[in-house]
């Protein structure tokens, strides 16, 4: 992603309700995603045990959304 972290890709996840879609006045709808920064190592657990298995550790180790250059593995 940058010289200045050791991240390598991105995760891209889809909200859940109430937070998943907005309706807008006009009657068009907006889909809100959460866009998570991983460490390769990372990205290699959520393909080996699964997204749920990498949220799960993440929850339990405290690691919350907000990019945080430095956080690490």
């Amino acid at each position: 992603l940058s010289e200045f972290t050791q991240m390598t890709c991105w995760l891209l996840l889809g909200e859940k309700e109430p937070l998943a879609r907005a309706e807008l006045p006009d009657g068009k709808s907006v889909c809100f995603y959460t866009l998570m920064p991983l460490h390769t190592a990372e990205r290699d657990f959520a393909l080996d045990k699964g997204i749920l298995a990498l949220l799960r550790r993440f929850d339990e180790r405290g690691v919350y959304v907000p990019f945080d250059p430095d956080r690490p593995s």
